[in-house]
């Protein structure tokens, strides 16, 4: 649920995912919420790797680094 933004005043909401190296914003349509749970029912596809740390500081085209969990940096 936290990796799902909503552009402010609006009914849009979106993520971002990585691709080559560089957070990727991808617009996103909600289906069911579960407690903390979101169902996102188009533009995200399996396998892509969802930014779930540090969304809020990302912008299109940022370069990142994946880290995933348990790694250390």
């Amino acid at each position: 649920r936290s990796a799902i933004l909503k552009q402010p005043g609006t009914f849009t909401f979106y993520a971002f995912i990585t691709e080559g190296g560089k957070a990727v914003r991808r617009t996103v349509k909600t289906g069911k919420e579960f407690e903390d749970k979101l169902e996102i029912t188009e533009g995200l596809n399996e396998g892509d790797n969802l930014i779930v740390i540090g969304q809020v500081r990302v912008k299109d085209g940022s370069i990142v680094e994946i880290i995933r969990a348990g790694e250390t940096k």
